[in-house]
């Protein structure tokens, strides 16, 4: 019998930066990626604090 593994899949999108991207990483990974995020910033106070058109553009530009 195969061993399912749970994996997340996010699309996400910048006005920024032209195009689309699909990301898949398994759920633990996504999981811990999501706790960190929300205890750096907060539920309702994340555009106070992460510029999210700028970080996509950096993270692209590195590629």
């Amino acid at each position: 019998m195969r061993k399912l593994t749970k994996r997340m899949c996010v699309a996400a999108a910048s006005a920024a930066v032209a195009g689309r991207a699909v990301l898949g990483a398994r759920s633990t990974a996504a999981k811990a990626f999501l706790q960190d995020t929300k205890a750096a910033a907060p539920q309702d106070t994340e555009s106070g604090h992460i510029d999210w058109d700028a970080e996509l553009a950096d993270l692209l530009a590195e590629t």
